[in-house]
């Protein structure tokens, strides 16, 4: 299965992501899938918004590249699937009574309590934890757009799919790019009809 991310940024950062082929992981406690290379799924417009809002540029400044993603292989951890959501559910906690127990992942937990006093969200921490222990190529998860809410009259609720790439090899670079002069124009007639 191949996917198709894009990454939002600055101009100069998607200029450059094309020229070396490269991608910064983003690391660090607040990343929601752990650390990694961060993509929305088919979403050109979510990532332009992440590029304008996190960097605070004015529009023409919002850089989004697109890149194949090849998912086929089978270390994935896929959020949005019922049974791995379950399997990191246990995983977090088997380390929340390890750690309860003073065994050698207590560290582990220690973090984890340390997060969750702070009331921040633990995901991309034992998302890491369980790569330290097996890696995989990439986990992908659904989440609510901020600030948006769906109309009154429909069940579902505005949502984006991040994928977050561990292992760089899944990354089909031959097909980066950044969007288009008409794709740019397609994206900021999109978000005036919003406004």
């Amino acid at each position: 299965m191949i996917l198709k991310g894009y990454h939002g940024t600055s101009k100069s950062i998607a200029g450059i992501i094309c020229q070396e082929q490269r991608f910064k992981e983003s690391i660090g406690d607040k990343q929601w899938l752990g650390h990694g290379a961060y993509f929305f799924k088919d979403d050109a417009i979510q990532a332009f918004i992440w590029g304008k809002y996190h960097n605070s540029l004015a529009p023409n400044d919002v850089g989004v590249v697109k890149v194949d993603i090849n998912a086929n292989h089978t270390l994935n951890i896929d959020l949005t699937i019922t049974e791995h959501r379950d399997m990191v559910n246990r995983i977090f906690k088997l380390l929340v009574d390890e750690g309860k127990n003073k065994s050698e992942k207590a560290t582990i937990y220690t973090k984890i309590e340390e997060l969750l006093n702070s009331k921040t969200p633990c995901d991309g921490y034992v998302l890491d934890s369980i790569y330290k222990l097996n890696p995989y190529d990439l986990a992908i998860g659904a989440y609510p757009i901020p600030k948006q809410s769906g109309l009154s009259c429909f069940r579902h609720k505005p949502m984006h799919i991040q994928i977050c790439v561990k292992n760089e090899t899944c990354i089909c670079f031959e097909t980066l790019e950044e969007l288009s002069h008409d794709e740019y124009r397609r994206i900021r007639e999109a978000m005036r009809r919003k406004n």
